[in-house]
């Protein structure tokens, strides 16, 4: 099971980039001077003390929300929590990107209402475009450390209540997904390729399983 080192400020910097255009500061470094390196004695030596375990607060992925935004936001809500410009796209403008690294083939976004685009966040979606075997391990991930390529085995053991489920999907043929049931009606999607984890939808208003084309919903 990944552990999920993918962090809000690297989701940042690639929405800064490949959203704005811009170039974040490098920040510098420096070089312990070997003359200025502490001489341990037995009165002094340090204690070894084990590293605290990942808090479940620090993960990108819940069942209500994506790192700072949450189910029921605004787009405009969305945008001043995570500092990113989130907005709905010309030929859909109820589906907004949060996520778009193409050289990765990472994308994360989000669909409101259509009647009312951008009032109200009801489900994200995390794709990746290439072989899940393949995904590095700093991809974003949920609460109990599931993401693109974990295991079917590994989705089981993090959620025994999860129901393998196949549909048929009009616009992207036969899919085959664990289906999560969370609080107030909240659930998680992992679809599967080749038993690995491919794709991950989760919100509300997902009881049978995630539309394959967010822009023809």
């Amino acid at each position: 099971m990944k552990a999920p080192i993918f962090d809000a400020r690297r989701l940042t910097v690639i929405a800064c980039l490949l959203l704005v255009g811009c170039t974040p500061a490098a920040s510098g470094s420096s070089t312990p001077s070997s003359s200025s390196a502490p001489v341990a004695t037995p009165s002094s030596a340090p204690v070894a003390t084990p590293s605290p375990s990942p808090s479940p607060d620090a993960a990108e992925i819940d069942f209500d929300r994506f790192t700072d935004i949450y189910v029921g936001m605004t787009f405009a809500e969305a945008s001043a929590a995570s500092g990113i410009a989130i907005q709905g796209e010309a030929m859909c403008p109820w589906f907004a990107n949060i996520v778009v690294d193409d050289p990765v083939g990472l994308y994360v976004g989000t669909v409101s209402p259509i009647e009312a685009a951008g009032s109200e966040i009801w489900f994200f979606r995390m794709l990746w475009l290439d072989d899940p075997a393949l995904a590095p391990a700093d991809l974003p991930s949920t609460t109990e450390g599931i993401t693109i390529g974990s295991t079917q085995a590994e989705v089981v053991a993090a959620y025994p209540s999860a129901t393998l489920t196949t549909v048929d999907d009009i616009s992207r043929g036969t899919r085959t997904f664990y289906l999560v049931p969370g609080p107030s009606d909240l659930t998680l999607i992992f679809d599967i390729q080749s038993g690995l984890v491919s794709e991950i939808t989760w919100g509300k208003r997902l009881t049978y399983g995630p539309p394959g084309e967010v822009c023809a919903l």
